[in-house]
């Protein structure tokens, strides 16, 4: 498993970052979203999709938005340019979402859905769940968990796609206020 820290404060890629946080109770959403606002990095990077497009997920002016929901299995992370337009979003599908002085982090179960910006959808990282699996990284129930938490998500994404849009561009723009 592999736990991951919401500020990106030992990112390998990013040098400087604005990290804010907030903590959000409505009766639509329940827990924190996050914003790393990237300064400087080490590398940019640009990704080659099965179509064979190219998107830049990371440099200097790029926005990471996550949205970590209480009592879930699964944090999203808009990746927005530096015109704050969507690039994609990233699904991490998650043991837990918690906690550590101060910090809020969360244990990462290998699998990923992406949600392009033209509601593409991929999957990633197939290959380390199976080998996590394998090697006793993560459980059985662990693995289902996986599984059925991808079933959920697909089942809910591109149906929603508008509505996904507008719950992080409204997130966005609420933290670069702030």
């Amino acid at each position: 498993m592999k736990r991951k820290f919401a500020d990106y404060q030992k990112h390998k890629s990013i040098e400087k970052c604005i990290y804010k946080n907030i903590r959000v109770d409505n009766e639509k959403f329940h827990g924190n979203i996050s914003l790393v606002d990237i300064l400087k990095v080490k590398k940019v990077w640009i990704l080659e999709r099965k179509n064979g497009d190219k998107d830049c997920i990371l440099d200097k002016g790029y926005k990471y938005l996550e949205v970590l929901p209480d009592n879930s299995n699964y944090v999203i992370t808009g990746i927005y340019d530096d015109k704050c337009n969507i690039v994609e979003w990233y699904i991490d599908i998650v043991k837990e979402i918690s906690e550590e002085n101060g910090r809020i982090y969360f244990d990462d179960l290998y699998l990923d859905i992406i949600l392009i910006h033209n509601r593409e959808i991929d999957i990633a990282d197939e290959d380390e769940l199976e080998i996590a699996l394998k090697e006793k990284d993560i459980t059985e129930e662990d693995y289902k968990l996986v599984l059925k938490t991808k079933e959920e998500i697909l089942a809910h994404l591109v149906q929603n796609y508008d509505r996904l849009k507008a719950f992080t561009d409204k997130y966005l723009e609420i933290l670069l206020k702030k």
